[in-house]
């Protein structure tokens, strides 16, 4: 299984496991690094799950499904050895979350400063506005552009 990263049909896949400091995640490796920081739920729980014996390991949540889920498909790709899980502390009906991903050069080792602006946006540096529909429908801008309202998701768990 390669531990490097690799784009395959226009999709980056990492298959080591991340670094994990405090509310933010670093990866990195050869020329690139992604920092991931999360912020909403508010004291939301992050944790690294996988690795060896557990990549198929099942929901947190779901007290008889704690061993690895092994089957047939399982040794084709895309695979994933590990994954984070963000879990509400509030353990509320619903629950909004809001990541940000950024992907820079090795060089860089500070993320873009980032600011959390309520109810469910962003202000990335001094060069993005990005704000989400807290509820109701899906949508939201980025600067004065409306995000699209579409969400197209016919086949993706096939």
């Amino acid at each position: 299984m390669p531990t490097e990263p690799e784009s395959k049909d226009g999709v980056l896949r990492w298959l080591s496991l991340p670094e994990a400091d405090g509310d933010a995640r670093v990866l990195s490796m050869g020329r690139s690094r992604a920092f991931l920081r999360t912020l909403l739920p508010r004291g939301a729980e992050s944790v690294v799950r996988g690795g060896k014996g557990k990549e198929a390991w099942g929901h947190p949540l779901e007290p008889a499904a704690q061993y690895n889920h092994e089957g047939p498909g399982r040794s084709r790709p895309p695979i994933c050895p590990w994954r984070i899980e963000v879990a509400d502390p509030a353990k509320g009906a619903r629950t909004l979350f809001l990541h940000v991903l950024e992907v820079v050069d090795e060089t860089v080792v500070e993320p873009t400063d980032v600011k959390f602006v309520a109810p469910a946006g962003l202000d990335l540096g001094d060069r993005w506005k990005i704000r989400f529909h807290a509820d109701g429908t899906v949508g939201g801008t980025v600067g004065t552009t409306a995000l699209s309202t579409t969400v197209k998701s016919e086949g993706q768990y096939r």
